[in-house]
């Protein structure tokens, strides 16, 4: 019974590992095919063609292209809320630099995706899903705390920081991600300071 029960977990091991690399294979097909086209132009035989495997195994996963890309958006989000959970504002030090080497750490794990969805799709809806994410589950009650509270002027800060940090995540990207997190958080987190020193 022992051997039956273990072997039975080694098959369900093997079979998730297998899924697992199956769904990362569509995700780097799908991610690769957006660089050269518009998301309506992507067919599903495009899609498996290009992550070498056959369209049943594509459906066995996901409905279309539209539910594999939403699923990518979905996963992207879901690690930027897992960052915003690790910090508290209000139980910082006054910096920034824990925040933004998990938010870099991120970007290099995910730069592919990040540099897909967000630096070169034209979906804005997603787009504005992360500006504003990025810009409300930390930032922007740290500036208004070290900074001051002036709701208008903090809004335009706040929103002039977060753009800057996705071009400087960009320039990053396209460079070959030759700085480390901690060098690019450093850096990020000087513009964050300089914004706190304006609100003063």
């Amino acid at each position: 019974m022992h051997c039956f029960r273990f072997f039975c977990e080694i098959c369900s091991f093997t079979e998730d590992r297998r899924v697992r690399k199956t769904k990362k294979q569509l995700r780097g097909a799908l991610t690769s095919l957006l660089l050269e086209k518009d998301i309506s132009r992507v067919t599903v035989r495009d899609v498996a063609d290009l992550a070498d495997v056959n369209r049943g195994t594509f459906y066995a996963h996901y409905s279309d292209v539209y539910d594999l890309l939403h699923q990518l958006e979905d996963d992207l989000l879901r690690r930027l809320d897992d960052v915003g959970s690790r910090h508290n504002a209000r139980q910082s030090d006054g910096k920034t630099f824990r925040y933004l080497t998990d938010l870099f750490t991120l970007a290099s794990e995910y730069s592919d995706i990040f540099y897909t969805l967000y630096c070169r799709s034209g979906d804005s809806e997603f787009q504005d899903k992360i500006f504003n994410k990025l810009k409300y589950q930390y930032l922007y009650e740290f500036l208004s705390i070290f900074g001051g509270s002036e709701s208008e002027k903090l809004d335009y800060c706040a929103s002039f920081i977060v753009a800057g940090m996705c071009t400087l995540a960009k320039v990053w990207i396209e460079n070959g991600m030759r700085e480390t997190p901690e060098e690019m958080a450093r850096l990020g987190g000087a513009f964050v300071m300089h914004g706190v020193e304006m609100l003063q």
